[in-house]
């Protein structure tokens, strides 16, 4: 995930008045049953983890406690079991996540031996009926590590030495490790390592491979893995370049870095490794699949500029077999596109930098998903997020001291849906007006949920009730997490035009929905989390 963090030294206030939406009707697209609301001081929700024809799975926090618990399809908690405290050895476990494969449900604790300078990862299997926990909790994984970077160690602390990707049909498991460990010699690694193995649903490892990648690691980040129905595996990676390259690269106003896409079949008969070459274009954002189809797809955004921006889209295509690349196509946004919904000021601001000879680009978008057609198209999500970190200072004249105060404000704007067809052309694009700006809360109540249910595309996310009666290109009105709000439903069809219609309305002091704690549950069923200081409620989304 990027981000990008500004520091202004400014105090800003936004004031907005309520709208009443009662001219508003509610979507008849769906209808959304809410369970009762329930109580519990200092907890919240923390994971969805999945879901059968008896209900839904999630792991709740209370206090420092965590819980697995049932929720029935009346949005009704009737199993709920503490998680214990375990220890390997004299080394504590710590909680890492828990998911369901195929029926099945697992969750995975790590702990650290310090003086081994080696982390572990286990499985304990749930049972579905009663959530009682197997109390023998089984090794599937290992990682060294060495105290020589500071991103080292905190990733150590964090346990983020794992990860973890389930395939599309939740049949398989993969788990990734990092070996940082030094040679016989002593020597710290001068090539990236890792681990890869792919468990299939009852958590019985399939096959497994050591990587290793003519790459330091202190200039090589792996940034998304993912496995795919078949147990193939694939892997995004980013080589910087060294200081003094880097300072040369900027100068000449190139790239400092290479994405590099790898995939290595499950059958272990087929490797794939190849940098991305996009003429001298900054890559911003590129995630990789395997289509329906048998190609390897990539595809993601790329600037002029910088890492930071986006100019526009690019698609690639492989053959699976060959590796050869079957089709590679660059398209730049139009200006109208990138400067919509645009304020006054941005737009002062634009033609300042026009004047200069500079053209407009998108800022701080991230890519979320990359979704991918039986034909070989795709479709891109992505959503504009940055945080703005505000820092003032007050001076007490009678005491003569001086205090400093900071605020983080989270902005998560507008979506784009990107929709490619297999020849990598663009079909069409649509982009969502959004503004969600809250302080101190990490976003809690921001960004989107979305389903697909047919052949459209649905968000649910928190709005100011005033955007439901936008026109044309006007500026958003801001959610601030406050006050009235409207949760709106936005479909976009298949041909890329989206409309904006009310799901339900929160008045003051009630319940707020947490879309990032959503999930799609069926072909046309969307499980959602509201909550609101020590209250929280269930309820689910049916489309008709």
């Amino acid at each position: 995930m990027k981000y990008f963090i500004s520091t202004i030294l400014a105090f800003t206030v936004i004031v907005f008045s309520t709208t009443s939406v009662s001219a508003q009707t509610k979507t008849k697209k769906a209808s959304i049953t809410e369970g009762p609301e329930i109580e519990a001081k200092r907890s919240s929700v923390q994971d969805i983890c999945g879901y059968d024809e008896s209900g839904y799975y999630i792991v709740r926090t209370q206090k420092r406690d965590l819980f697995l618990e049932h929720i029935n399809k009346q949005m009704v908690v009737d199993k709920s079991v503490e998680i214990p405290k375990q220890k390997d050895g004299d080394n504590p476990m710590y909680y890492d996540y828990t998911t369901m494969l195929d029926g099945h449900l697992f969750i995975f604790s790590n702990s650290k031996d310090s003086r081994l300078n080696k982390m572990t990862l286990f499985v304990q299997s749930v049972s579905i009926s009663t959530l009682q926990i197997d109390n023998k909790p089984k090794e599937i994984a290992s990682s060294t590590y060495e105290n020589r970077r500071g991103m080292m160690q905190a990733a150590v602390y964090s346990g983020n030495l794992f990860s973890h990707s389930i395939s599309p049909d939740e049949t398989q498991i993969l788990i990734y490790s990092t070996n940082q460990e030094k040679d016989e010699n002593g020597a710290l690694p001068t090539n990236t390592k890792f681990h890869l193995a792919v468990f299939d649903a009852t958590m019985e490892k399939k096959w497994e491979k050591d990587i290793k990648l003519p790459f330091d690691p202190s200039i090589f980040s792996v940034e998304q893995i993912k496995v795919n129905d078949d147990g193939d595996v694939y892997l995004i990676g980013i080589e910087y370049q060294e200081k003094s390259d880097a300072r040369v690269s900027r100068r000449e106003g190139k790239p400092s870095y290479t994405y590099h896409l790898f995939r290595y079949a499950a059958n272990g008969s087929d490797v794939l490794e190849m940098p991305v070459d996009l003429k001298g274009k900054f890559i911003t954002d590129l995630q990789i699949d395997g289509a329906p189809n048998g190609d390897i797809i990539a595809a993601g955004f790329y600037s002029e500029k910088n890492s930071f921006s986006i100019k526009g889209a690019f698609y690639i295509a492989l053959d699976a077999k060959t590796h050869e690349v079957k089709t590679q196509q660059i398209t730049e946004f139009e200006t109208d596109f990138i400067t919509q919904y645009y304020t006054e000021k941005e737009k002062r601001k634009e033609k300042r930098k026009e004047d200069k000879g500079e053209e407009p680009e998108l800022y701080q978008f991230r890519l979320d998903e990359l979704l991918t057609a039986k034909d070989g198209g795709v479709t891109l999500i992505a959503e504009q997020y940055f945080v703005n970190v505000v820092t003032y200072t007050t001076y007490d004249p009678n005491t003569h001291s001086s205090s400093t105060h900071t605020t983080y404000y989270y902005n998560y704007n507008d979506i784009l849906v990107i929709n490619f067809n297999k020849t990598g052309q663009i079909v069409w694009k649509t982009r969502i007006p959004k503004r969600q700006c809250t302080a101190n809360d990490g976003g809690y109540y921001s960004s989107y949920n979305f389903s697909i249910i047919g052949d459209k595309i649905y968000f649910i996310f928190n709005d100011n009730p005033k955007n439901l009666f936008l026109k044309g290109a006007e500026q958003p009105f801001p959610f601030t997490g406050s006050k009235e709000l409207a949760v709106v439903l936005v479909e976009v069809n298949s041909d890329g035009q989206a409309t904006r219609e009310l799901l339900l309305t929160t008045e003051k002091g009630d319940l707020i929905v947490r879309p990032k704690m959503c999930m799609q549950t069926g072909a046309k069923e969307v499980f959602i989390c509201s909550q609101k200081s020590k209250v929280y409620q269930f309820g689910k989304v049916e489309f008709k």
